[in-house]
């Protein structure tokens, strides 16, 4: 079976309902992680709007100053202290995704120490990928994907939700491909 592309390749783009979490390039039961600290931390409690990431942050020092214009953030594991640090330089919609995406590096230990993420990276292998899809199942819910991605008059609303949640528009994408194929 071939592999479908992640994220999709298009607003039109379809998920194979035969394919795994594997098929993906993700690991097994990312989703259901994604869904016990959704759970846990009760991020999804809002009807509408931007997900509160502030109670998953407890115990992680997030920190914003001047990187250089490749990187976009990193994640650092000291053993009794996490931080984040995210570029200065990015829109706010794109910071609220790094930091759930960094937080994703810590959450899934992908690092004895350090995930440094550089712009336009965020796909490029395994442990991207897997942050990235934490990423997107943190900061946009099941219910917001499920009834906003078409409206029959207006066609496509990615770039409304992308707007509504404070997100970029491609983890928009990214998310409906998850729950397409995850329901989830």
């Amino acid at each position: 079976m071939a592999t479908a592309p992640f994220p999709p390749t298009g607003i039109k783009a379809q998920a194979d309902a035969h394919q795994t979490e594997a098929d993906l390039g993700l690991p097994p039961g990312l989703g259901q992680t994604a869904q016990e600290l959704i759970a846990a931390y009760g991020l999804h409690t809002r009807p509408v709007g931007p997900v509160d990431l502030a109670p998953l942050l407890e115990g992680v020092e997030v920190r914003v100053v001047a990187l250089p214009a490749r990187i976009e953030g990193f994640a650092l594991d000291m053993g009794d202290k996490l931080i984040v640090t995210l570029s200065e330089s990015l829109a706010p919609a794109r910071r609220r995704f790094v930091l759930a995406h960094e937080v994703g590096h810590l959450v899934l230990a992908h690092s004895t120490s350090l995930s440094l993420c550089g712009k336009g990276r965020w796909l490029h292998n395994r442990q991207e990928k897997e942050a990235t899809a934490l990423a997107a199942f943190l900061l946009l819910p099941a219910e917001a994907v499920a009834a906003g991605l078409f409206h029959p008059a207006r066609g496509s609303r990615v770039e409304e939700l992308a707007a509504l949640y404070h997100v970029p528009a491609e983890i928009v994408l990214v998310r409906r491909a998850l729950y397409a194929q995850f329901g989830l």
